[in-house]
């Protein structure tokens, strides 16, 4: 990512790198760049590298050792604990709060030397869904940040998918004012809404009628992205345009005006209960 961002630099396409927000996350190992970790076994185990993930302390440390290590470094706002149900999953709920609070007192300390910088957790379903329950909620996670730090803890973003498959939160949110969506709000930590799309998948299940249905003019793909957009608390909905025909319109979307809390609730409950 680094190396992407001092060639753009470098290249001129990116004209202000202190305009940027940019986030990074750490759990997930590639085989080759961290193939090497496994000549110490004190920074990853065979486990580990069988999950191909990862957040035991050394393992943390090191990578972060390296950001600090590499050019634009200084330029990352936030880390993010990436899916760490991966690895907290089967231990015991005490084993699941030492293993974050760890993690946390390594990055509240990594961010501690940039007042912009700031971490969280990126999670697929690790704050629950409608058939699994939570194996962490964003208060317990809040609870373990100040534990470290106080009110002025850096943990300030979590990330989740949110669209028309992955809709409970909003859900949740709507009618019961709970889930984690509501929990974030509630903390006053930023939400990034994750895979509206549902990996490519979602607009071509939807058809022009429903698209039309939620604003007129808008494609499938358009529909999809306004309506995470809209969520309440949702501070930056993340997609991954293939070419520049989805970028192109995936900008034109973040110039819309949000659909407002009746629209919204009218769409979950339509899906929810038909």
């Amino acid at each position: 990512m680094l190396d992407l961002i001092q060639h753009a630099h470098a290249g001129g396409r990116v004209k202000d790198i202190n305009a940027w927000f940019i986030i990074t996350k750490i759990g997930y190992m590639e085989h080759r760049s961290d193939l090497h970790l496994l000549e110490d076994r004190d920074i990853i185990t065979l486990e580990d590298m069988r999950k191909q993930h990862s957040l035991s302390p050394q393992y943390i440390d090191t990578v972060l050792e390296s950001l600090n290590d590499a050019k634009l470094s200084s330029q990352i706002n936030c880390v993010l604990l990436h899916n760490p149900e991966r690895s907290l999953r089967h231990l015991l709920p005490a084993d699941r709060e030492r293993r974050l609070l760890k993690a946390f007192e390594l990055l509240e300390e990594w961010c501690g030397s940039c007042p912009t910088r700031y971490y969280g957790v990126a999670s697929w379903d690790g704050f629950g869904t409608p058939r699994s329950s939570p194996v962490f909620t964003v208060h317990e996670l809040a609870l373990i940040a100040r534990r470290i730090a106080g009110a002025s803890h850096r943990m300030r973003f979590i990330e989740l998918p949110v669209s028309f498959v992955n809709i409970w939160a909003v859900h949740d949110l709507l009618h019961y004012q709970t889930g984690p969506i509501a929990e974030a709000i509630q903390e006053n930590i930023a939400i990034v809404a994750s895979s509206p799309l549902h990996g490519g998948m979602l607009p071509r299940a939807i058809d022009s009628d429903f698209a039309e249905y939620v604003r007129p003019g808008a494609t499938s793909g358009q529909a999809c992205l306004l309506f995470s957009m809209s969520v309440p608390g949702i501070s930056v909905t993340v997609t991954s345009p293939s070419d520049p025909k989805q970028a192109a319109a995936a900008v034109e979307v973040a110039g819309w005006s949000l659909l407002d809390i009746r629209a919204i609730t009218h769409l979950v409950d339509l899906i929810v209960y038909g």
